[in-house]
C-alpha cells in the first residue's frame, strides 16, 4: 500500500480564558451539593421525621431512640442548628450517646450530618461538655469520607485554638490572614475563633518586654475583649493582667500605658473587699498582685497631688505659696525615690476633683476620696508603720508614729471625709485610743525649719532618711551648714 505524503500544517491556538469555565464548574458543584443535601427532604416521610424530632427536642426528650434510620439522622442534621438555644439543649443533643446513635445508623456519616456537626463544633467549642470527643468523632467521620484535609486535621487537634495562635506567632502572619488561609473563616464567628484570638492576645502579651508599648493593649482594653471567657475560672482580663503585673517588679516604674491598661480593666484595688470590682478582679488576681499595683498607684497619687498643688501655687497662690511648692515637691518625691513609701491614699478637694476630671481620662485616675469642709487636698503616705499627712494650702505636715486602726484613712468606705477628720480629728481620735499624739509641723520656709523637724523626727522613729534624699540640690549645702548632715 502506497504511503500518502502530507505536508505539515502550521497553525496556532489562541489563549483561552478558562476563568469563566472554572466559575461555572464551581457554581455547578455548589448546586449539586445543595441538591444532594436536600435530597429526601421534600417528602412526607422526611416531614414526619422532622416534626417528631423537633417535638422531642422542644420538650427536652431523649432522641437516641429516634435516630435509627438515615431519614431521622438527616432530619437531626437539619433541625440541629435552630434548636440548640441553651446549654442544656446543646449538651443533650450533641452528646456522645447521640453521636454513637448516628454512627450505628451509618458507619460513614453523610456530608450533611458531618457539616452540620462541624459547624456547631466551631460555633460552640468549649461550651460543649464533650467538645474533645466531638472533635475525635468528626476526625473519624471525615477520614471515613476521605475528605480529611490537613487544615481540618489541624483545627480539630487537641491543641486547637492555641495552635492557631502559636502558628500566627511562628509564621509571623496577621491573625485574620491565617484564619482565612486555614479555612477557619468559613465557619463564621464562634467560640472556637474567639478562643483562638484570646490565645493570640495572650501569646502576644507574653512576648512583650516590660513597659513595651503595644497597640494590642488598646484592643484588649475593650470590655468585649477583657470580659471574654478565657478558661473555666478566668476571663481574658484576668490572664492579661497576670501577665502584665508579673512582668514588672514592684521596684520598677510602670509606664503610663501599662498603668492605664490595669486601671481600664480592673480599676484601683484600694476599695472595700466586698466591692463588686474587687470581687470580680482582685480576689482572683490575688493579694500579692494587688499590693504590687497599690505600690505603683502610690506614685500616681503623688503625681496627681503635686500636679494639683502646682496648679494652685501658679493660679491662686501668692508668692509665698509659689516658693513653698518646690521644697514640698522635693520632700515628697525624695521619700519615693528612697523607696521608703509603702502606700498612699489621696484626698482631693471638690475643686481639685474637678481639675482632675478635666485633665485626666477616667482610666488614668486612681481611686480617691473627696474632702468636705475645706478647699485643701491631702495625701496620706505610709513609711514603714509611720504615717504622714501632707496637704495643700496652709495644711500642716502631720506625722504619726502609731495610728489607730479606726482612723479614717483605713476606711475605704469613707469616700467623702471631712477635712477635720483627716487632720485635728484624726489626732484627737488617736489620743483618745491611747496612741501617741501626732507631730504637727508648720511649713516654715525660713532656714529649712520644717524639713529639719520632719527629717529629725522620722530619724528618731527609725526611718533611714538623709537630707540628700529630700532637700533640693541647690539648697543642700545651705541646709547642711545650718543643721548639719
Amino acid at each position: 500500500m502506497a504511503k500518502i505524503e502530507l505536508s505539515k500544517l502550521s497553525f496556532s491556538l489562541p489563549n483561552i480564558d478558562t476563568s469563566r469555565l472554572e466559575k461555572e464548574i464551581c457554581d455547578n458543584s455548589k448546586r449539586l451539593e445543595i441538591l444532594g443535601n436536600s435530597a429526601g427532604q421534600n417528602n412526607a416521610k422526611f416531614d414526619a421525621a422532622l416534626n417528631k424530632l423537633s417535638n422531642a427536642v422542644a420538650s427536652f426528650q431523649e432522641i437516641e431512640s429516634l435516630l435509627v434510620s438515615p431519614i431521622f439522622v438527616r432530619a437531626y442534621a437539619v433541625t440541629l442548628p435552630e434548636k440548640l438555644l441553651n446549654s442544656r439543649a446543646r449538651n443533650m443533643y450533641m452528646s456522645n450517646t447521640v453521636l454513637d446513635a448516628i454512627s450505628r445508623v451509618r458507619d460513614k456519616p453523610s456530608g450533611l450530618v458531618v457539616e452540620s456537626l462541624i459547624t456547631q463544633y466551631f460555633k460552640l467549642y468549649d461550651e460543649l461538655n464533650n467538645y474533645r470527643d466531638l472533635a475525635n468523632w468528626l476526625l473519624s467521620a471525615k477520614s471515613k469520607r476521605k475528605d480529611l484535609d490537613e487544615n481540618v486535621k489541624f483545627l480539630l487537634s487537641d491543641n486547637g485554638p492555641r495552635g492557631v495562635a502559636e502558628r500566627c506567632i511562628e509564621d509571623q502572619v496577621d491573625f485574620s490572614c491565617l484564619i482565612e488561609s486555614i479555612e477557619l473563616k468559613q465557619y463564621g464567628l464562634g467560640r472556637y475563633l474567639t478562643v483562638a484570638q484570646l490565645h493570640y492576645y495572650v501569646n502576644q502579651l507574653e512576648s512583650l518586654e516590660p513597659n513595651e508599648t503595644s497597640d494590642l493593649m488598646t484592643e484588649i482594653m475593650q470590655p468585649s475583649a477583657y470580659n471574654a471567657p478565657y478558661s473555666l475560672t478566668k476571663l481574658l482580663g484576668h490572664r492579661a493582667l497576670e501577665i502584665i503585673i508579673d512582668k514588672v517588679s514592684g521596684d520598677e516604674e510602670l509606664s503610663p500605658q501599662w498603668e492605664k491598661f490595669i486601671l481600664s480593666i480592673a480599676g484601683d484595688p484600694r476599695i472595700p473587699k466586698d466591692h463588686q470590682n474587687y470581687r470580680k478582679w482582685w480576689s482572683v488576681l490575688g493579694v500579692d498582685r494587688a499590693s504590687k499595683v497599690c505600690s505603683w498607684l502610690s506614685k500616681l497619687d503623688l503625681k496627681i497631688f503635686l500636679d494639683i498643688l502646682e496648679q494652685y501655687a501658679k493660679t491662686r497662690g501668692g508668692a509665698d505659696i509659689q516658693r513653698m511648692y518646690p521644697p514640698r515637691k522635693k520632700f515628697l518625691e525624695g521619700l519615693f525615690d528612697a523607696k521608703l513609701v509603702k502606700g498612699t491614699r489621696l484626698y482631693l478637694s471638690a475643686q481639685a476633683d474637678q481639675y482632675a476630671r478635666q485633665n485626666y481620662e477616667k482610666n488614668e485616675l486612681p481611686s480617691y476620696s473627696i474632702v468636705k469642709g475645706n478647699q485643701a487636698s491631702i495625701i496620706s503616705i505610709k513609711v514603714g508603720d509611720i504615717y504622714l499627712m501632707e496637704g495643700s494650702h496652709s495644711c500642716k505636715l502631720w506625722l504619726y508614729r502609731n495610728l489607730s486602726s479606726n482612723a479614717v484613712i483605713h476606711n475605704y468606705r469613707a469616700t467623702e471625709p471631712y477635712y477635720h477628720s483627716l487632720t485635728q480629728g484624726m489626732d484627737s481620735l488617736n489620743r483618745q485610743e491611747g496612741f501617741s499624739p501626732a507631730i504637727a509641723i508648720v511649713h516654715q520656709p525660713t532656714r529649712w525649719r520644717w524639713q529639719q523637724q520632719a527629717i529629725e523626727q522620722l530619724r528618731d522613729w527609725g526611718v533611714d532618711l538623709s537630707p540628700t534624699d529630700v532637700i533640693r540640690e541647690s539648697e543642700l549645702s545651705g541646709y547642711i551648714r545650718t543643721h548639719g548632715f
